[in-house]
């Protein structure tokens, strides 16, 4: 018989594992509101205005590879 500590244990488990699967997975744009940013992004781009964090780019990249 599995006792309450190790069920709860259990589920912890599972519930960090999912937190961080859904923290991996792209987020989808569902409000009208959230193009702003989006198209704020592509003004910028087209007029050459936008900067790369490349600090924080490459420690992205690291923690992936990592």
């Amino acid at each position: 018989m599995i006792s309450k500590i190790g069920t709860t244990a259990i589920r912890n488990t599972q519930q960090e594992s999912e937190a961080k699967e859904a923290s991996k997975r792209p987020t989808t744009i569902d409000k009208q509101g959230d193009t702003s940013k989006i198209e704020q992004l592509k003004s910028s781009i087209e007029n050459g205005e936008y900067q790369l964090d490349l600090k924080a780019l490459a420690k992205k990249i690291a923690d992936e590879i990592l």
